[in-house]
């Protein structure tokens, strides 16, 4: 079994993936990215095993207040706008180097969860398939969003919102 945490007591920018054989114990716990600098209070990590264009690989998703979005991302900074120069609350996204869920990971940065070039607040992020289609959803201020995604690294299509009445975080798919 693996367990993907954040917000340890050394720092709120890193993310840890823990390996057990039981469910009732947290097991060997290893620090798989640290994001000091980039990103802070990283929120409800999410890990998956998904198929991509190499094969597959273990991807992390999360939410983080990103520090100088276009100085730490510029290609996504290239294509979007932040909807806050303050340390924008944003989806992001990690990718296994190797098959080993514990081992390194590369980041892919803040995902486009926004309409009109303009990427959006997003909590709690995940993903799901849908009718050989992967989904990203989302919670935001008052609202839950959802976007058909490229590739695990990749949303292009403005976010669709769905009623979810006072709920605005933790959206989960039932199919």
């Amino acid at each position: 079994y693996y367990l993907v945490a954040s917000s340890n007591d050394d720092s709120d920018a890193k993310v840890y993936v823990s390996k057990s054989s039981t469910l009732t114990d947290q097991g060997e716990k290893v620090m798989v990215m640290d994001m000091t600098g980039k990103q802070r209070r990283i929120f409800a990590p999410e890990l998956f095993w998904l198929d991509d264009e190499d094969g597959g690989h273990w991807y992390i998703y999360y939410c983080a207040d990103v520090l100088d979005f276009a100085g730490n991302y510029p290609e996504t900074a290239a294509k979007y706008q932040a909807y806050s120069e303050s340390a924008p609350h944003m989806a992001c996204c990690l990718r296994s180097k190797t098959d080993d869920p514990q081992g390194e990971y590369e980041d892919i940065g803040p995902l486009y969860c926004g309409e009109n070039g303009v990427i959006r607040d997003s909590n709690d992020f995940t993903v799901m398939k849908y009718k050989d289609s992967l989904v990203g959803m989302w919670g935001t201020t008052g609202i839950c969003c959802y976007a058909r995604m490229d590739s695990p690294m990749s949303i292009t299509e403005d976010r669709k919102k769905l009623g979810c009445g006072e709920l605005d975080e933790g959206p989960r798919a039932l199919i």
